[in-house]
């Protein structure tokens, strides 16, 4: 599944683009400016604000973690598809 499929279907498990009440207060984050320019150049290619593309990167890249009860990260093993 590709990223993108990856965010419509989380999106659309999400409600779609309604208003969210779970959001959390803004937060301020410094960046390079190179990033940044990708990241808003990809948030337009998938129709999606910078915060939405942001979001969205994120959840996807912590996909089938955890937090044991040590407060450390378990991620699920990776299967080949071979």
């Amino acid at each position: 599944m590709s990223a993108r499929e990856l965010a419509v279907q989380m999106q659309r498990r999400k409600g779609g683009l309604r208003a969210r009440t779970d959001m959390a207060d803004p937060t301020t984050l410094r960046m390079p400016v190179v990033l940044r320019d990708h990241l808003e150049a990809c948030a337009k290619a998938n129709f999606r604000s910078l915060s939405a593309e942001m979001c969205a990167r994120l959840e996807a890249s912590t996909v089938g973690e955890s937090i044991d009860e040590h407060g450390a990260i378990v991620r699920a093993a990776h299967r080949s598809s071979k």
